[in-house]
């Protein structure tokens, strides 16, 4: 997932875990970051003890493929070019449905800040790779501050 060169300054101690192919996203043991330089260039981090959830969500607008299908039905009760019509327009109403789905991948801090990107190009089992790694992460970011507080000051 990582590719050559990354966009974030690794802090003491820190590694990287994941990362998107351009190093939009990533995942280390600290933190979550986002550095999105595109049209509404975004730079978001969350430390690790504050990521409240982490989840996958899919939009999409099923109003348009149930009156492609309703379209397509009506083709059937018409003849000629009505019959003609009403099937191209049910059928793009179905191809604007499939073309504007979307997967969006959502890591959110306890005080609101939301990461939120598209998944496109993602497997469904990268994007839960993903949000298990963040996890984990969280969970051993969190056993390693308790560990730290257990330990006597120099």
């Amino acid at each position: 997932m990582a590719g050559d060169t990354l966009t974030i300054s690794l802090l003491p101690n820190e590694r990287v875990i994941m990362a998107s192919d351009q190093d939009t996203l990533i995942l280390t043991n600290m933190r979550v970051r986002l550095n999105d330089a595109t049209n509404n260039s975004r730079l978001v981090t969350i430390v690790l003890d504050a990521v409240a959830s982490c989840g996958l969500a899919t939009q999409s607008e099923p109003m348009l493929i149930a009156l492609g299908v309703i379209a397509i039905f009506g083709a059937l009760t018409q003849s000629g070019n009505a019959q003609m019509a009403f099937f191209v327009i049910g059928a793009i109403l179905i191809f604007i449905y499939w073309a504007t789905r979307s997967v969006i991948l959502s890591v959110t801090s306890t005080g609101g800040t939301e990461i939120a990107v598209p998944a496109k190009g993602m497997s469904r089992e990268k994007i839960i790779e993903f949000i298990d790694a963040v996890e984990k992460e969280k969970l051993s970011f969190l056993a390693r501050l308790r560990w730290a507080d257990l330990l006597p000051e120099n």
